[in-house]
């Protein structure tokens, strides 16, 4: 393997630093009211869960990957599935709402949960804007659209176009994992275990789709300062690209849906047992409505 004009930087992002630490901080002054508050719903696993997600995000917008993904197209792809799979789906595994919330002042938890009474107009724009269907959408044209060759190649040129980018596609996964997942804040009503099964697996269906396309695309689309060339393989940095888009690039919606059908099936097989004695009985077997007939009295 070849590499040709790849430089390594690590640029100081301080808007970037300045969110993880801040998130970091709440979800920190957070944990130790909640757990203090609520001793027995504190889990181990979730700060771990967190700062797993923290430490990846670090690596997605602060360590030298960011700088890479200006140069070669195969670690933006690496950036993208951090962005939209792995960061997303850790954070939200940990459940953070609930714990930023306890971070707040007290007058600052009273003037949001007064939000729902005292603002309605609001209330009611973000239940209809954070609908499932709408949050698909928003996910899927957030990933396709920064695939496209013209706005793709600005974003190697400007900076603030290639931070956008990153910003958006977090922001998109974040919401479409809340759905998944299904996690506070509960502002609509859970959907059906199979729904979540099948709104996961959808998840995968735009990002391998996008590779499918790459991996047997004959010219190239993207043209990156650095490229990457395999000897004795016909792959180049475009073809690493979409091959990995194709086998991990929707891998976590993959595992997340096959996790959700076992928690369904196991959830059905805990269904308390009827016997068909019970269910059996002719007068159960009639349609609603239709019982048996009831001789009038004389």
């Amino acid at each position: 393997m070849e590499a040709i004009n790849i430089t390594w930087a690590w640029p100081w992002r301080w808007g970037a630093t300045a969110v993880i630490l801040i998130m970091a901080c709440l979800y920190g002054r957070g944990w130790r009211h909640g757990r203090a508050m609520f001793p027995q719903a504190a889990s181990p696993v979730k700060p771990v869960l967190f700062a797993c997600g923290m430490v990846l995000l670090a690596i997605a917008w602060l360590s030298p990957l960011n700088h890479l993904a200006t140069q070669l197209f195969s670690a933006r792809v690496v950036q993208r599935i951090l962005l939209i799979g792995l960061v997303p789906f850790l954070v939200l595994l940990s459940n953070p709402v609930p714990v930023f919330f306890a971070a707040l002042p007290t007058e600052r938890q009273a003037q949001l949960q007064r939000i729902p009474a005292g603002r309605p107009r609001l209330w009611s724009w973000l239940v209809s804007a954070t609908k499932p269907s709408i949050v698909w959408l928003f996910f899927v044209c957030s990933v396709w659209l920064w695939y496209d060759p013209q706005l793709h190649q600005h974003t190697l040129t400007f900076a603030w176009l290639h931070n956008l980018e990153t910003t958006l596609l977090f922001l998109a996964a974040l919401l479409y994992w809340w759905h998944i997942l299904a996690v506070a804040p509960h502002l609509h009503q859970p959907m059906h275990p199979v729904v979540r099964i099948v709104y996961a697996i959808m998840g995968s269906g735009p990002v391998k789709f996008i590779g499918l396309i790459l991996l047997f695309s004959n010219q190239t689309i993207y043209n990156y300062p650095a490229s990457l060339q395999f000897d004795g393989l016909h792959m180049d940095d475009q073809s690493l690209g979409g091959m990995l888009i194709w086998t991990v690039g929707g891998i976590v919606f993959t595992w997340t849906a096959v996790y959700l059908i076992r928690q369904w099936l196991s959830l059905e097989e805990d269904k308390p047992y009827f016997p068909p004695a019970l269910w059996s009985t002719e007068e159960a077997m009639l349609a609603p409505g239709f019982g048996k007939k009831v001789n009038p009295p004389h």
